[in-house]
Formats: structure tokens, sequence, C-alpha cells
């Protein structure tokens, strides 16, 4: 398997390199917690979104593993981009790339040298058009494939094959969802934290920017960012596969869905690797790759993370903000026997009719047919009735002779849905999401 150079940055401040402090954390210290609290010097809150970057930033670096990729999603205004820009900046240049690119550019730029095997892409709020789409379902299909994703085109009237290198990253932040069911099925999705609370303490970290300028950097990053940086020029220096001691023994409260076991065992690799000098290292794979051994920590964070994007985010139903928000709005106006239409919604829950229409039905799929469906495809509770009156027109009319006549008519008619309320709570609670079964660590030490 190839590997990617990383050749570290020395800058001393007070008599001690980034390279050494660096090396001393990876070695005696807690990497993994100081990539979090750096992002803290910057960003309030959105704790789980700093955490699943840092093991989507480290994924490239699991011989064995099947990367991750993330979507980020937020009303506008509330954090989202910056909360992505706090932990991507910790990466060093060669390994950052958020450049806007038209659809097939990535193929181009892997020929040209300018992007490089375990690179992570942070898209910003752009609309992945299909053809995008594409490329990033292939880019993550072939995600350790040593030769990447090869794509045949014309130049110059001569055929040429140009490739995307292996073991790239993908983040992607959108208010809402980025593409098809089949893209939202490859992201890990976390959510922006909107809760009054919090917007009120970024604003007071926004505003201290602006005081004590004596004990702030200007023109270069802050001492704590370059030594992530350095820490992550080592960590992806070279991938090892990781051997996890509890596999056969994970369960999950939804185990038939696939993705989640994928995701939950490739959160705890990536969180072995950044402390891969403090794993025991037990031998090599038959092809000669570096093994080292996955512990009871790698298990609790990759627990931790997985149960929060359960708790706050759509992971277990894979669904997006506006749905759940609509689950939550069924559930608190509890309709009379179950029957319900947008409008009710709308007038509980004062969101847009349009985006409640979205949320139940979900969005068409366009000339590619790929749509993205809403909670009557993810969740069972909620059905259509087809359509009926919402209301009628009545009016008076008197004839000359001074007889009066009632007239009735249907002024339109609208979608009626019916929601089993009780199936429905059930559905939405959070609960234990991943637990042990028939496996102690205490027996593994």
């Amino acid at each position: 398997m190839s590997t990617v150079a990383a050749a570290p940055v020395e800058v001393e401040i007070k008599g001690i390199s980034e390279a050494n402090e660096a090396e001393r954390i990876l070695r005696e210290g807690r990497p993994f917690d100081y990539f979090i609290k750096t992002y803290q010097l910057d960003h309030e809150g959105d704790l789980t979104i700093a955490r699943c970057m840092a093991l989507v930033f480290a994924a490239s670096a699991v011989a064995n593993g099947d990367g991750l990729n993330c979507l980020i999603s937020g009303s506008s205004g509330r954090g989202k981009s910056h909360s992505a820009k706090m932990m991507f900046r910790q990466l060093p240049d060669k390994y950052r790339y958020d450049l806007s690119f038209s659809d097939r550019y990535l193929f181009y730029a892997g020929e040209e040298g300018g992007l490089c095997e375990g690179a992570v892409i942070l898209i910003d709020d752009q609309t992945l058009s299909e053809t995008a789409q594409e490329v990033f379902k292939v880019s993550v299909s072939g995600y350790g494939d040593p030769a990447g994703v090869q794509y045949g085109t014309v130049m110059n009237q001569k055929a040429k094959l140009l490739k995307i290198p292996s073991r790239l990253s993908w983040i992607l932040l959108k208010v809402d969802d980025p593409g098809d069911d089949q893209t939202m099925n490859r992201l890990i999705q976390c959510r922006v934290d909107e809760r009054e609370e919090k917007v009120i303490r970024s604003a007071r970290k926004i505003q201290s920017k602006y005081k004590d300028l004596h004990k702030k950097t200007v023109t270069k990053d802050r001492k704590e960012i370059q030594v992530c940086r350095e820490m992550w020029a080592r960590i992806k220096l070279e991938p090892v596969a990781v051997e996890v001691p509890c596999s056969g023994h994970v369960r999950f409260a939804d185990y038939q869905n696939l993705r989640n076991h994928e995701l939950f065992f490739n959160l705890l690799m990536s969180h072995a690797v950044i402390h891969r000098l403090q794993r025991n290292e037990t031998g090599v794979t038959e092809d000669g790759t570096p093994i080292i051994l996955a512990t009871e920590q790698d298990y609790r964070e990759a627990k931790l993370i997985f149960e929060a994007l359960h708790v706050f985010g759509g992971q277990r139903h894979n669904t997006l903000t506006n749905e759940d928000q609509v689950v939550k709005s069924l559930i608190a106006i509890a309709p009379p026997d179950g029957i319900f239409t947008i409008r009710d919604v709308a007038n509980a829950s004062n969101m847009p009719y349009m985006t409640i229409r979205r949320a139940l039905k979900g969005r068409d799929g366009g000339k590619a047919g790929n749509g993205l469906g809403g909670l009557l495809e993810k969740c069972p509770a909620i059905q259509s009735k087809g359509r009926r009156a919402q209301y009628e027109l009545e009016s008076d009319q008197v004839d000359h002779r001074g007889s009066r006549e009632i007239t009735r008519k249907e002024h339109f008619n609208e979608e009626v849905f019916w929601v089993d309320l009780e199936r429905l709570k059930i559905w939405e609670a959070a609960g234990e999401a991943v637990w042990l079964e028939g496996f102690k660590w205490s027996d593994r030490s």
C-alpha cells in the first residue's frame, strides 16, 4: 500500500518546537483530547462535530478501514461553517482541500498532483449536481483501492486515463440534505447545536476575540494549531491495521441496519490510530502491514460518539432535521384519531408548508430518478390516507320571488395523513444504541 510522506515544519516557540511537542503528546499525552480542546479555544459547543471530524481525519490511516465521511447540517448563521473550519485548519496544508470545483475537476487534480492520498475534501454549502454526487459515490466506493478511482476521457483527441487518489475523506456542509439517499447513506450525520443557550455562549466567544490582543496571535495560527498539524502529519504518515478484540460481540438497537456496523467499527479504529504510539503492536498482516490492538478506551469513545449521533442527529433512521421536527410536532399535537394534514403541522410548529410537505413526502429525484425519501418512506408509523375536502363554503341565494336557497361548494382539498402515535414514540426514542454482549474488557487485560 502506498504511503504519503509528510515533512514536519519546525517552528520554535518558547524554546520548544511544535514537532517535539507533537511527538510528546502522541507518545505520552492524550492526542484526541488535545485536538478537541484546541478546537474549543475558538469555537463554542458542537463537540460531536469536532470529535467526528477528528476521526474522519484519522480514518485514512486505518489500513483495514473503509473510511469515514461526514455531513454537517444546520441553519444558516448558527456556526456550521465556523465549527468545521476550526477543526479543518488543524490539518497540514497538503491534506486540506476546500476549493470550489467543477464536477470532474477532482480527476484532473489527482492527475496533476494537487490532490494527495489521505486528503480531506471540505464542501461548504454547495449543491452537489448529479455528476458531482456520482464522483463522491465512486470515490467512497473505491476508498481502499491503491490504484484510486479511474476515469477515462479524451484530451487532444487522445484517450487519457485520469484518477482520483485513494483514501480521500469528504466533509459536506449543508443547511439540509446534500443529495439522494445513496449519498446520505455514505455519511456520518452531525448537526449544529442551535439551542439558544449555545448561541449566547457563542456570541460571547466571538466578542472575546476583540480584546486582550496582547495575548493573541494575529498574523499566524496559534501554537496549538501548529502542534495539531505536526501531530496529524505523523498520524497520517503510514496506515496501520487495527485489531478489535470485541469484534463479534457488538450489538446494536437497529441491528438490521448494516451501516451501523461499518460506521461504529471505523469510528473505533480511527480513535485507536490517533493513539497508535500508545497501543500495543501485535505483529503484521500477511501483506506486511503493522497491526495495533484497540483498547476499551477506543470502544468507549466510539460508543459515546455513536450514541450522540443517534440522540442529536439523524443517524438512527437516516432522517433530516426537518423530518425530526415534524416527528416531534406530531407527538406534541397528538392529532385526534391520528389524522392530520400538512396545515395542522404548520399551525403547530411554525414550519413552512412546503418544508413539511418535503419532510413527509421526500424530494423528487430529477433526471437521475434518485430522490430523497421522506417520513412516509422512512417511518412505518406515518401513512398517507389520500385526499379529502378541507372545508366547504356555504352561500345563501335569494331570487326575485323571495325564495331562499343554500348552496354548498368545495373550496379545495388536501392530502390527509395518519400516524400511530404510540408506534411513533417508540420509533423516535433513542435508548441505548450500542452495547457489548458476552464480552468483558477486563478479561483481556
